[in-house]
Formats: structure tokens, sequence, C-alpha cells
């Protein structure tokens, strides 16, 4: 207990290391989060930060951040900070908690796991940013010790517990839908001796743990908007490149990515299977699969099955083709670990003591503290990296590069007119540096080019509010729908009060008279 302690500290600790100069990092999805939660504070309900509707995602997180922001009076921004930092040395120590269950005999695959999972890039990623994976991590980690403990005991203790994981989780993540499917099925077969009881009480436990969610979705999102989830895009998921992503990422939590992409993609899960055929007998991949059927192994390989499936389904490929984003992937990364450790356990070491290879642990050893290298020159360079311009995967507005802009630094300095309505080409940011609604600035999204017909056909007489100002930034992210300050002139008056050739500028915009 006092290792998992120790270890659970230093990952909050980390967390606070990384993110020391700027703060968490700030994705889209994140603004999105973090927008909603200060409209919360606002008593202006679900909507993000130029007004439009709260939908893609479920509302467990923002409502988390604002009641934490009205508990304790600190920015919703900083909140989310701190949460997310706690939140991984939570992960860790149950991380220790769960390989203990699984290996209740071999106390050093617990204590390997739970240092592998504080050097897991991935989770420290997430906990750096305002994202709502740490925390959807965290409950469906719970979730496999609760459900462990009701398959082993029938406690109704653990079984309530259960059920509150399970109604919680999809409130996080959508995705949470899989922990609702693991806790019915669970709940099968703790009493699938008497199979019509255990139907009845799993349709039950079913249908409560779905209620909140559906009460989003149905009650809230289809009711007022007309839409389950939101547009999802779902023709522009390609299941073998999804497949093949996949892949990839799950290797790349071991191997690192330069000998991977030297390889056809098949070579080392297939290598790896070759050498376990060839060490393990019968008894030996009986011994594995008997203690794979066990608690709690069953329920987190079932969910990772189906997890699995659904975002192989449902991602949106182009979305996600950055060689460390793994956010998805990396829910399951400590039922990955535990079938790791079993194979380990029952598929290597014991057919090599069997014959009689006396050096097998030692050498084991040698291997681990050698590919330990591995996962601390890669956190190291991304705890650096973080700490010189940002954190440095998900980020997109938290940047070194709008830190020092001068565009932002007259915004936090120079107070805008009351009342007046901000437009930009980058409204994320713009809205994470001033915390005032932010509007999207003139762009063609028909035509995808700066066409002035379409300038003069649709933008007359912009802006239609007064006082009115751009902020525009000329060297971060995706521009070309935009309309520059130079095109604007066109149909408006722009008065300069920043401009910068490398960063952008802030104009006071005028509507031109109409003739």
């Amino acid at each position: 207990m006092p290792y998992l302690i120790l270890l659970s500290i230093l990952g909050v600790a980390l967390v606070f290391i990384n993110t020391s100069t700027y703060g968490p990092g700030i994705s889209s999805d994140g603004m999105e989060y973090l927008s909603a939660a200060d409209s919360l504070t606002r008593g202006q309900g679900f909507t993000n930060f130029h007004g439009g509707v709260y939908i893609l995602w479920p509302p467990l997180y923002p409502l988390i951040l604002a009641g934490l922001h009205a508990l304790t009076g600190l920015d919703t921004f900083v909140v989310g900070w701190i949460l997310n930092a706690l939140l991984l040395g939570a992960t860790v120590f149950l991380a220790g908690v769960l390989l203990r269950l699984c290996f209740p005999n071999r106390l050093v695959w617990a204590a390997l796991g739970a240092l592998l999972t504080l050097l897991f890039l991935s989770y420290l990623v997430n906990a750096s940013n305002i994202a709502s994976d740490p925390l959807f991590v965290v409950l469906v980690l719970a979730f496999f010790i609760a459900c462990h403990r009701y398959l082993v005991t029938s406690s109704r203790q653990s079984l309530w517990l259960m059920l509150f994981l399970a109604a919680v989780a999809p409130l996080q993540r959508f995705l949470g839908v899989c922990v609702v499917a693991i806790g019915a099925l669970a709940v099968f077969v703790r009493d699938r001796d008497q199979p019509l009881k255990a139907a009845a009480r799993a349709l039950a436990f079913g249908l409560a743990a779905s209620l909140p969610i559906l009460v989003w979705v149905i009650g809230r999102n289809y009711r007022l908007y007309g839409s389950l989830t939101g547009n999802r895009e779902l023709d522009k998921a390609f299941v073998l490149e999804n497949i093949a992503y996949c892949v990839r990422q799950m290797l790349r939590w071991f191997v690192p990515l330069s000998v991977i992409d030297r390889l056809p993609l098949w070579t080392i899960p297939t290598l790896s299977l070759v050498v376990l055929f060839l060490l393990a007998r019968r008894r030996h991949w009986s011994a594995f699969l008997k203690r794979l059927t066990g608690s709690p192994h069953w329920p987190m390989l079932a969910f990772s099955a189906i997890y699995l499936v659904i975002i192989i389904l449902t991602t949106i490929t182009d979305d996600h083709f950055h060689p460390y984003d793994d956010r998805f992937q990396s829910i399951i990364f400590l039922p990955v670990l535990a079938l790791l450790f079993s194979a380990l356990q029952d598929l290597v070491i014991l057919p090599l003591q069997e014959y009689n290879f006396k050096l097998v642990k030692p050498v084991l050893v040698i291997l681990f503290v050698v590919w330990l290298a591995y996962p601390l020159f890669t956190m190291g360079k991304y705890v650096q990296k973080s700490r010189q311009d940002g954190e440095a995967i998900y980020n997109m507005y938290n940047l070194r590069v709008y830190q020092e802009s001068p565009v932002i630094h007259y915004l936090l300095t120079h107070p805008l007119e009351p009342g007046a309505v901000i437009y930009s080409n980058d409204p994320e940011a713009t809205y994470f540096f001033t915390r005032e609604p932010v509007q999207l600035s003139p762009r063609d999204l028909e035509n995808d080019q700066h066409s002035q017909v379409y300038l003069l056909e649709h933008y007359q007489g912009w802006p239609p509010a007064r006082p009115a100002y751009l902020v525009w930034f000329a060297q971060h992210g995706d521009r070309r729908f935009y309309y520059t300050p130079e095109e604007l002139e066109e149909i408006a008056t722009l008065q300069p009060l920043v401009q910068n050739k490398k960063a952008g500028g802030l104009y006071r915009v005028y509507p031109r008279p109409q003739d």
C-alpha cells in the first residue's frame, strides 16, 4: 500500500511538472468542455464559446468543472488542471489494486503494473490536458474492481457500486455504454444457474444503468435538437484503417515506432505468437485460458473487445493520424497489461522453468531494465517539449505561440468596449484567453476558397452589431476558409489596434455604409 501511495503521489507531481510553464493543454474537445462549464457557471446552460449547442459530448465533465468552481471559487481551467492531476494519481493506485486482484499470488505483477501505469505516456498526456479521459479511466478501473468483488462475494454493496459506476460512465464518455453491457453480463453470469432469474436481473441492471444517459440523449438532445448525439459523420470511419491504427498504437506502448514502422504491421504479433506456441505446452495454455476466464480477467477482456469493436466502427479515421494520438485505445491499457502479464506467467516463465532454465527470472529482470529506457526516454522528451512550448500532443491553444503573441498581450492588457462582439478566425484560442463569447469571422466553406463573390453576397453589412472587433491569427491552425483582414476591407472598415506580420492582428471593425 505505501508503494502504491508513493507512485500515486509521483503521478500527481508529474502532471504539475509537465504543465508548470503554461498549465494544461486545450484541444478542440477540451475547449467545448471548458466553455460549457463556464456557461453553466453563468447560468446559461450547456452552450459553447460561440453560443452553439453542446451535444456531441455527454454532460458529466462540464458539470463537475462547474460544480467544483462553485465549491472552490477557482477558475474552471484551474479546477480541471488540479482534478486531472489527482485522477492520474488515482489511476496509478487503482491499477495496482486491480492487478493485485488479477494475480493474488504474484505481487510482482501488481508492483510492475503500477509502475508501468505511472510511466504510460498516454495517461500523462490526457491528465495534462483539459480532457474527459482521466475520469473515464478511473470510473472503468473502479468498475472492474467492484465487478470482481461482486462476482466473488455476491455483495449487495458491490452490486450497488457497480450500478452507480455503470450509470455514471456513459455520462462521462458515450462509450461508457460498454460498462453498462459488462455490468449486465456480470449480473447474468453470477446467477447463471437460474437462467430466467439471471436474465431478469441483468435486464433490470442494464435498464437502470442506462436511464441517466437515456434522459440526456432522448429527454434533452433529441427532444430539443432532433439528434441523439449530434452529427457523427460515420461515413468517414474506415474500418480497415482503424484496425491498423489500433494495432499500431497498442504495439507502440511496448515497442518504439522506429521499429514498428520498419516492419509489416503483422510481424510483431505473429512472431510473438510463434514464440509462445514453441515454448508452451497444452497444460500451459490450459492454465492460461483458465486464468482468463476467471474474474477479474474476463470482464476486462469482454469490455475491451466490445470497446475496440465500437471505436473501430465509429472513429473518424482522418482525425486520428497523429503518431501519439492513442487516447481512445489507452482506455484498455490495463486489460492489455493484465493479458501480457498472464502470458508471461503461464506461457513463458513456467515452461522455461520446467525446461530447467534456471536464469529465467534474472534474464527477464535484465530485459525489463533495458526496455525501461524506452518509456523513460519517450516521457522525458515529451515533458521537456511540454515545459518549453506547452503540452506537446493534444494541445492546440495553450501554447507558447499564443502565450507570447502580441495580439493576446493586447487583449489581456487593453479591455475592449463593453458589449463588444468579438469575431475571430480562431475563436477557440480567443475565447480561452479572453473568456468572452467569440463568433466565427467571415469564411467561405462552400467553395473551399476565398471567393469575392461569396463574400459580397453573404456578408454585406458585416458586422451587424456594434462595437465589433476582429482577432486574426496568422500562424497557427487551418485558415484557408477564412477571409483575411485585407479581403474583409471589401465589406468593412478595419481600424488596426495591433498588427504583426508573423502573429496576426486585432482590428476595430465598422460596417461600410450601404449604397
